[in-house]
């Protein structure tokens, strides 16, 4: 059992096929190399799952961790980092879930889960102050994620517990099925509901009283109270705290950066209705702030219809990413028809990066006539329509149909199925949706080149000594901005690492960061060394990836994001195939990786302490030349 402050000491491992749970006990030597979060979770995932398993087969595993942050008052760190082999792109998927998870699962006495194994029937587990209890699911199948929350803290007396779950679309496999927790905070990248689908758990309850140590408190309150006061004092936070993250769409329409139209156009009609204060300041629709734990910022909201045919629904409010996605990208109209649309997604429990732009892609290819009304089952897939919309929602969740079926696969799948002219409207970096916006404007390899489906690399516009970079990249200069954009990564997987939500994390430094680790856990990282803990994560995924079957030429961007933006978007007349690769090949030379087999070189393993990795990758003779 570890001496250090701030973890419970212990991973909690669910063995579905047995139905049994047991304790993995964690060192601190362990604990100093690989922290928590992202870089515990990349070293769990390539201790326990072989690279070349069948992602839907009982050696996938889910892998949950917290770090020691996790829990305490620091602003924003109650995310968990959720780790899996993934069914829709087939290598490693890393995603972090805010809310309450974090802080309750410690509360429940564990710093993580393996979920493994597969059960013969379906299972909900509950972990209630460290006892551990299978329990029949048979009753809540085909409930929506907001409705098994609800109904399993209500049956347990647990008001305050959080509840990890998976929605219809994670019992039938969607290759894009997202896990939640806390009434609308998601795992959506990479499938993680799908593989915990294929073991037959529908959920996991976590409540308890136990809460972490501090090593240094007066160290920590003084470090915690500097930064609550760089978030209150940047001009962002007073927008996120009125209006969400969707205070971004009016700057991000004016950049030419919203994803319209399965990207067609950087026009859209209805771009002032979707304007925060506009959406916000509506009639017949109420919001109401739901703070994640210990956020100085409170950026989430809660919605409920107070008149017309949907009044007295209620759903999490839509963010950027959900309002954009169901909104100006599928050109619907009205931004409460938005968020409603991406409320339906978050209840059948659906990664809506993945689901937006495959419903995109679909509505293009009928628009242009490589579906029919005959090929979609006899959905009217015009642009906007709300109520076909809907319809396919619920379709795919269940793979009703053989074209929600195919839908369901994701939309590099989908567009491989249909093929022809239909392949290039599909809109996918390595083989999965991007994030929601128009990403030509400079991020089309920070998501072409992820070990996890997400973005990885930093942002190397200003100077961060600690990662290696002494002044600031211009953008301009591809070639550095790529090798710029892998150095900087560092400080993104010491984020993820550390579990630190990206909207506290980016007003502070690094300094500030590792202080506040430090006064945690008494460990006493520099700040070079907790970048080092980061980049250890980058070598584990690229390394597990490789083994799994990738190779550089997986490190694409689909041909509708190497054409240039259309109606004079920012990025008009310069096409990103242009300078992809020299990008690509410099960007691995910041990761410290060879330029063109992307390996990790043995140089690079051996600075972040994985020299056993060097022999799963290079041949002994190779190492003498």
């Amino acid at each position: 059992m570890t001496s250090i402050p701030g973890y419970m000491g212990k991973i909690l491992r669910l063995d579905m096929q047995r139905h049994k749970a047991s304790d993995l006990v964690l060192d601190d030597d362990f604990l100093k190399k690989y922290f928590g979060g992202l870089t515990m979770g990349a070293r769990l995932l390539f201790d326990l799952v072989p690279p070349g398993c069948n992602e839907l087969g009982p050696e996938n595993k889910v892998i949950l961790t917290t770090s020691p942050v996790t829990g305490t008052n620091a602003p924003g760190v109650s995310l968990v980092n959720v780790t899996t082999k993934s069914p829709l792109f087939n290598s490693a998927a890393c995603s972090q879930m805010n809310g309450f998870l974090g802080k309750n699962m410690k509360g429940a006495g564990y710093d993580g889960v393996i979920i493994e194994g597969q059960s013969d029937d379906w299972q909900y587990v509950t972990v209630i102050n460290g006892v551990v209890e299978f329990h029949d699911a048979t009753g809540i199948l085909g409930l929506d994620t907001f409705s098994t929350e609800n109904l399993l803290k209500e049956k347990h007396g647990q008001p305050k517990a959080s509840v990890f779950c998976i929605g219809p679309a994670g019992e039938h496999l969607v290759k894009f099925a997202a896990v939640e927790a806390d009434d609308g905070h998601f795992a959506s990248t990479g499938g993680a509901g799908a593989v915990m689908g294929s073991k037959k758990l529908k959920a996991i309850l976590f409540a308890g009283d136990a809460k972490p140590t501090i090593a240094d408190p007066e160290a920590f309150q003084e470090e915690t109270k500097a930064w609550r006061e760089e978030i209150a004092a940047d001009p962002s936070t007073a927008a996120y705290k009125a209006y969400g993250t969707i205070s971004t769409f009016t700057n991000l329409y004016n950049m030419c950066m919203l994803p319209i139209k399965n990207l067609q156009t950087n026009s859209f009609e209805y771009a002032e209705a979707y304007d925060g204060a506009n959406i916000y300041g509506r009639s017949g629709v109420k919001f109401t702030r739901t703070p994640c734990f210990a956020c100085p910022i409170g950026h989430c909201f809660e919605m409920e219809f107070t008149e017309g045919q949907r009044k007295g629904y209620k759903a999490d409010a839509a963010e950027y990413e959900g309002l954009a996605n169901f909104g100006p990208n599928l050109l619907v109209k009205d931004p409460l028809d938005s968020m409603y649309l991406s409320s339906i997604n978050d209840r059948m429990g659906m990664d809506l990066k993945e689901c937006g732009f495959t419903i995109s892609w679909a509505m293009e290819c009928y628009e242009k006539g490589y579906l029919t009304k005959q090929d979609t089952d006899g959905l009217d897939l015009t642009w906007g329509n709300v109520e076909a919309i809907e319809i396919l929602l619920h379709r795919i969740a269940r793979r009703e149909g053989k074209f929600a079926n195919m839908l369901a696969d994701g939309i590099w799948r989908a567009s491989e199925t249909v093929g022809g002219e239909a392949r290039k409207c599909a809109v996918y970096t390595k083989r999965h949706a991007p994030h929601a916006h128009d990403p030509r404007l400079m991020i089309v390899l920070n998501q072409s080149v992820s070990d996890m489906g997400s973005f990885q690399g930093g942002n190397p516009m200003k100077a961060e000594p600690a990662c290696g970079i002494d002044q600031a990249v211009n953008p301009r200069d591809m070639a550095a901005f790529g090798w710029g954009m892998g150095m900087a990564s560092k400080r993104t997987m010491w984020r993820d690492t550390m579990l630190v939500c990206m909207f506290c994390e980016n007003k502070t430094s690094v300094e500030r960061l590792v202080a506040v680790a430090n006064a945690v856990t008494g460990i006493g990282y520099s700040p070079k060394e907790a970048m080092t803990v980061g980049h250890r994560a980058n070598q584990l995924l690229r390394t597990f990836n490789l083994l799994a079957g990738m190779t550089p030429d997986d490190d694409i961007a689909s041909y509708r994001l190497m054409i240039d933006q259309p109606d004079g978007g920012s990025m008009k007349g310069v096409s990103q195939a242009w300078f992809f690769d020299i990008q690509k090949q410099n960007y691995y030379r910041g990761m410290g990786w060879d330029t063109e087999t992307s390996k990790p070189l043995p140089e690079t393993l051996k600075e972040v302490g994985l020299e056993e990795l060097i022999p799963l990758l290079w041949r002994p003779w190779l190492l003498s030349m």
